[in-house]
């Protein structure tokens, strides 16, 4: 009797490995602006604030998102270059940037204002080379993402990665490195963020893989954890190499969540970690399989969250703040509409502008709310 066995070598004969290397698309690389001198950091994307819904490296799609100008608010990924691993909380600086614009002094430290000008550093000090031996080397880039939690509410996922012509992809491996603001925030606390000193206190990063059915599967990598038996705080400035495997074949993207036991709470709603959402990550490797997904698959089958209704404010607004800072409010063009110094636990005086929409720039938060008479 004869077997006849029917093999899909489709999958093989494809199958095709693929690494983001930043350094290697000179195009993209000329689009870091340098530091302008010693004491502005400089080294990011260009286009950071360009109201530019997305970009591209190599065979890698991530999404960004941009509005107004460096005041306002970025959110999704972008690339840095400085290597910059100073922490700029007023209780940690090292002076270094003496005589240097207002930005870099020690009173603009005192909340989060110091780190808005010095978004764009990497714990490790640079990117991570592209010849063997894999090791951290000044001057070479890497990406930078900030977690927009109000996109993600929104049904959005702000940090999402896919493959060009949509292609369907088996995760491999992912190095990962904590960001220098919630490093610092987390054992100093800043404008916003307490430090976190607690028992049983964390913050991780979630990566996420959507599946060509739509299916999702979920892997956490911890940022930061209080030991409670050693009474300590333990964070890696390193960077450090996280295997997908885990999360399966045929995926279709993958997207980034994150999470922190000190979270903003006002009233009934929850607006995400008062913990700095930033992390770094390079090296993403990933086997394409040859496989596109298809339309109705593109196009995700469960229900999308809607927007969440920006909160209503008619008189005040309650403001958690950890050591104090500076507050701007804008309006719906982007233009300043109030700038104030807030204290913990202080009200804000909302009551003199005018009804409308408007976004609160607090720190790393940008919340979006709507004034009413």
């Amino acid at each position: 009797m004869v077997f006849a066995i029917a093999i899909n070598l489709s999958w093989v004969a494809s199958a095709q490995t693929l690494t983001l290397d930043i350094s290697s698309d000179s195009l993209w690389r000329d689009s870091i602006t340098a530091p302008s001198n010693s004491c502005r950091t400089g080294g990011f994307w260009s286009d950071t604030y360009g109201n530019t819904t997305g970009f591209q490296i190599g065979s890698f799609k991530f999404t960004h998102n941009s509005g107004f100008d460096i005041y306002s608010y970025w959110g999704g990924f972008t690339t840095g270059a400085n290597g910059n691993s100073r922490c700029y909380c007023s209780n940690c600086y090292d002076g270094s940037c003496t005589g240097c614009p207002n930005y870099c002094t020690v009173d603009s430290l005192s909340g989060s204002w110091g780190w808005i000008h010095n978004q764009w550093g990497v714990m490790a000090g640079g990117g991570l080379s592209s010849t063997s031996p894999i090791t951290a080397t000044k001057g070479e880039p890497y990406l930078i993402g900030y977690w927009d939690y109000f996109s993600e509410t929104g049904g959005t996922h702000s940090l999402e990665i896919k493959l060009n012509g949509d292609s369907l992809f088996s995760p491999q491996e992912i190095y990962v490195c904590n960001h220098p603001w919630p490093y610092y925030g987390n054992i100093y606390g800043d404008g916003f963020a307490r430090p976190l000193t607690q028992s049983g206190d964390y913050f991780k990063l979630y990566i996420h893989a959507i599946h060509a059915d739509n299916s999702h599967d979920s892997i956490a990598v911890s940022l930061a954890y209080y030991d409670d038996d050693n009474e300590e705080l333990v964070q890696y400035p390193n960077w450090r190499l996280v295997s997908l495997t885990g999360l399966g074949n045929n995926v279709k993207s993958l997207y980034f969540t994150m999470k922190s036991t000190d979270e903003l709470v006002i009233g009934n709603t929850n607006y995400g970690p008062n913990t700095a959402v930033y992390f770094c990550l390079d090296k993403l490797k990933v086997t394409k399989t040859g496989t596109v997904a298809s339309a109705s698959a593109v196009a995700s089958k469960a229900k999308v969250a809607t927007a969440d209704k920006a909160v209503e404010v008619r008189e005040y607004f309650p403001i958690a703040s950890y050591t104090g800072g500076e507050v701007i409010v804008y309006d719906a063009k982007g233009k300043e509409a109030l700038r104030t110094t807030v204290k913990t636990g202080e009200k804000i005086d909302f009551s003199k502008l005018p009804a409308g929409e408007y976004r609160l720039r607090h720190g790393n938060k940008s919340i979006p709310f709507t004034k009413v008479k």
